[in-house]
Order: structure tokens, then C-alpha cells, then sequence
């Protein structure tokens, strides 16, 4: 039975209960009418079935406003495990009907960060214009992100870290006292790495995970919500994808929709 199946039962019997609850308090031969206890919980039961139809139109309503997914690759490797789930994904995104684009961080040519700090106050890079600007006007575009990277001494690598480093003004300002304030609140993101540590030693070690918590830090304080999460390890000897991982990519993607 999927999701919305159950939803849609949940939420049914939930209303009945509730009606039938509140009936039986209201109408019934043995009531008492000094005990308030059976109606507040039928409202109790009602006001939460109205919470979750509510949940329910604002899912549809975010899928309807999923015109564009950002997907962002900063693996160097044109075939490799990362290379392969971003095309399951944008297989995916092609087969509901949502646009995606995909940015090869390799193939960026981004000057470092000079920790100047005039971004914070200009709220623009003063560097000359490359390509950190682009990437940055594509994510202000988009209403969902795919971030994959593999895992570089339980981190990402160096290429990304310096494309959000020289971005950050358009990800999130600061408060007058340094505290974050996030410029895409409300988005959604799919986070992905991979590892050449075996599992469970990638997640125990802190290795893709390392990654992995790296990029959630990196979309919280932007104002991503993480949907779906992919690490997989071992991929010395496991250098392509099984049907299980290819429709776990499948299933993330659509998180986003």
C-alpha cells in the first residue's frame, strides 16, 4: 500500500472516529453532561484529520511549484557511482515531467575566497565574475537541489567546498549579532555520497557521512530541507549501481516533487 493510500484511509478513519465519538458523547442515553472530556477529544480527533488534509494540499501544491531541479556533481569521475545515480535521477526527473540541470563542479573555474567581507555587506562577490556567479543565479532559480559528492578525507571535496565558499553570501546573511538567516528557506534538497571505505565502516567512520553531514550543514544554514539522504561504500569493487540503489536514486528524486 503506498503513502497516499494510507493517508487517505488515516485520514478517513480518523473523521469517523471523530464524528461517532462525538455523537455518542452528545446523544447518548448515559452521557454526562458535566464531563467535557469525550467532546474536546472528538475535536481532538477532527481538528487532526482537518491537520492532515491541510499537510496534504500543501504537499500537492509544493510537487505543482517543482518546475526546475538543480543537480550539482562534484565527482571527477565521468562514469563513476556518483556519475551513474545523478543520471538515474535525471531519468527520473525527465519521466515526471520536471526539468533538471546538471553542473559538472570539475569543469567550474572558481577563484578562491580572499575573505575579504565585503560580500556580507555589498551582498555581492567583489572577485572578478566566474563561474561561482552562475551556479549561484541557478540555485536562486530552482525550487529543489541535488548536492553529490564523494567522500574526500570524510569531507567533500575541496572544488566544492570552495563553490559554496565563495557563494555563501547568496545562501545566507547574517544577523547585526552573526547569526545566520537562511535565503532559500522552504526548498528541498536530496544529499548523496559515496565512499571506497566498505559499509557499515563508511557511516561508522564518518567517511561519505562525514560528507554527508559536511552538505547538511551547508543547506540548513541556507535554508534547505533534506528529503532523502543516499551513502553508499565500497566502491573499489563496487563500481556500479545494483537495481536496489538505482531505484533508491529514483525513489529520492521524487521526494523532491
Amino acid at each position: 500500500m503506498n503513502k497516499d493510500k494510507l493517508l487517505i484511509i488515516s485520514i478517513a478513519s480518523l473523521l469517523i472516529f471523530g464524528v461517532v465519538f462525538l455523537g455518542i458523547s452528545m446523544f447518548g442515553e448515559k452521557r454526562d453532561d458535566n464531563h467535557p472530556l469525550p467532546i474536546a477529544l472528538a475535536c481532538i480527533f477532527i481538528a487532526n484529520s482537518l491537520a492532515l488534509v491541510r499537510n496534504r494540499k500543501r504537499k500537492q501544491m509544493a510537487r505543482a511549484k517543482t518546475k526546475k531541479i538543480l543537480i550539482i556533481n562534484a565527482s571527477p569521475r565521468k562514469k563513476g557511482n556518483i556519475a551513474q545515480m545523478v543520471d538515474e535521477m535525471v531519468d527520473e526527473a525527465s519521466v515526471q515531467g520536471v526539468e533538471t540541470e546538471v553542473i559538472e563542479v570539475q569543469k567550474l573555474q572558481v577563484k578562491p575566497c580572499i575573505a575579504c567581507m565585503q560580500c556580507r555587506s555589498k551582498g555581492r562577490c567583489t572577485l572578478p565574475e566566474d563561474d561561482s556567479q552562475r551556479v549561484l543565479n541557478l540555485i536562486k532559480d530552482c525550487e529543489a537541489i541535488v548536492i553529490a559528492a564523494p567522500c574526500y578525507w570524510g569531507n567533500i571535496p575541496g572544488t566544492l567546498k570552495l563553490l559554496f565558499d565563495r557563494i555563501v553570501y547568496g545562501m545566507m546573511d547574517e544577523s547585526a549579532r552573526g547569526f545566520p538567516i537562511p535565503l532559500h528557506k522552504g526548498k528541498r534538497c536530496v544529499l548523496v555520497s559515496t565512499s571506497t571505505t566498505p559499509w557499515p565502516l563508511n557511516i561508522l567512520m564518518h567517511q561519505s557521512h562525514g560528507a554527508i553531514r559536511a552538505l547538511k550543514e551547508i543547506c540548513r544554514y541556507s535554508g534547505f530541507r533534506t528529503v532523502a539522504t543516499i551513502e553508499k561504500g565500497g566502491t573499489r569493487q563496487r563500481t556500479t549501481l545494483t537495481d536496489r540503489e538505482k531505484n533508491k536514486c529514483r525513489q529520492a528524486l521524487r521526494k523532491l516533487l
